[in-house]
């Protein structure tokens, strides 16, 4: 692509298309980066907690003279912004709190930011989040969050707790965003802003120098704007990248559908959308068909006083006195509920969980992926969604609903837009069993090759 055709900072397929055919410097890709971050109008003043800009021009310049037109990984030179729960060398690690303000700036990179620098990566910032990552709103109390970009001057959320990272990749000021996903903490934010988001198998990537929320959960993953961006993403962090098939027939896709749960009280555009993915996949000669897949009514146990997640959050937060000083009230009603859950009753939930891990992948057997709306609704506004009401409460729990049961089954997922153009961001959630992330990326590749042919 040459000229007013190309988005410098859109896919990175064609960003390393102009690196490499000379139309593009990676610095001219950095300045226009930095330009809409700094843009007054728009919103890099939520987005970014700290933003290294003379840092990110420096490397550009610097991996620019050491490779030319040669680009040596998936990741040269591709511009990243790093959610603020990860180490960065001689930066404090807040976690979306303004209680570790004071913390002791991190000695080393977290593992997968080290994988990224050797990637050849340009680290643009740190992004705000949701506090310790227990929110799905984006909302904070202590700052603006920033503002989705559908309809931007409705000041609806951008989903959480990745919300900086979401509207980084979705207003250009950097090509992906590394992020985490505990519950839905990178599919919720791409649903809502018409992102491609990713949550690998657990323990996929190493965790070592993330802030942990609940380390049965967490995941690092990323947002982006296609499904490819991910997957090169996905192999330099995990440090092992996964062989796909790029070129499967139509109808060697078995897709599920869930009978229950997931398609219950869908607001019209989401439901209309889900449909019409549906109705595609099946015009494509893909099998599509709807199971019982009973685990999922198994759920309600593991998640009785906030389930091993806050029991987990209250011994790496609450215990230590970190819960009480919490800005978000909504993030400290939920670790402090952790404290009912003692040490027996969380290796009880772990066993618990662990069964019905394998259950799920047993019930899919036969089948490629699960397919369900990955919010049941459109995005509030941030009025709405905001505090620690019972309004913004039952907001938080719908947009965590199917998000998180995949979660619990311990499944891989990525989200995709499916909206139709002109509407409101909409993402359909492909899930599949622990450990077939290859197969997860094959059928999103599918999916999203057929959405972009019918301009859905």
């Amino acid at each position: 692509m040459r000229g007013p055709t190309l988005d410098p900072l859109g896919p990175i397929a064609e960003y390393h298309a102009a690196l490499g055919g000379g139309w593009l410097r990676a610095g001219d890709a950095v300045d226009i980066a930095l330009a809409n971050t700094a843009e007054p109008r728009g919103e890099g003043a939520r987005v970014f907690v700290q933003h290294d800009a003379d840092a990110a021009r420096t490397r550009a310049a610097q991996l620019q003279q050491g490779g030319g037109r040669t680009l040596r990984t998936p990741l040269d030179r591709v511009i990243v912004s790093v959610k603020d729960n990860f180490d960065i060398a001689g930066q404090v690690t807040r976690a979306g709190s303004p209680t570790r303000a004071a913390a002791a700036p991190a000695t080393r990179d977290a593992v997968a930011v080290e994988r990224l620098r050797s990637a050849g990566a340009i680290l643009v910032g740190r992004t705000s989040m949701s506090e310790f990552a227990y929110s799905v709103t984006g909302t904070h109390p202590a700052w603006q969050p920033p503002r989705n970009p559908w309809r931007r001057a409705e000041a609806r959320i951008p989903g959480g707790s990745t919300s900086g990272g979401a509207v980084s990749v979705s207003d250009r000021m950097a090509h992906v965003a590394l992020g985490t996903d505990t519950g839905g903490s990178l599919r919720v934010p791409a649903a809502l802003c018409g992102l491609v988001g990713f949550r690998p198998s657990l323990g996929r990537v190493p965790s070592a120098g993330l802030f942990p929320l609940s380390p049965a959960s967490d995941t690092i993953g990323s947002l982006a704007h296609c499904v490819d961006d991910c997957w090169r993403v996905d192999g330099v962090v995990a440090g092992r990248p996964l062989r796909i098939r790029r070129d499967r027939a139509p109808r060697t896709f078995r897709f599920a559908v869930a009978e229950s749960l997931f398609t219950e009280q869908l607001a019209a555009p989401v439901a209309a959308a889900f449909e019409r993915v549906l109705m595609l996949l099946g015009r494509a000669g893909a099998s599509v068909q709807r199971l019982p897949l009973p685990v999922f009514g198994e759920l309600a146990a593991l998640c009785a006083d906030g389930g091993i997640t806050a029991a987990e959050a209250w011994r790496a937060h609450g215990a230590a006195g970190g819960a009480i000083h919490c800005v978000d009230a909504l993030v400290r009603q939920r670790i402090l509920l952790g404290a009912r859950t003692d040490d027996q009753r969380l290796a009880q939930l772990k066993r618990q969980r662990a069964a019905i891990v394998r259950r799920f992948a047993r019930e899919l057997r036969g089948v490629d992926v699960l397919l369900a709306p990955t919010v049941p609704i459109t995005a509030p506004t941030i009025a709405e969604a905001d505090g620690d009401g019972p309004e913004a409460q039952r907001i938080n729990q719908r947009l965590l609903r199917n998000t998180v049961a995949i979660t619990l089954v311990g499944g891989c997922a990525i989200s995709l837009p499916c909206q139709a153009r002109e509407e409101a961001p909409v993402g359909v959630m492909l899930a599949a069993p622990g450990g077939h992330d290859a197969r997860l990326f094959e059928a999103a590749l599918f999916v999203e090759s057929l959405l972009r042919y019918a301009q859905v």
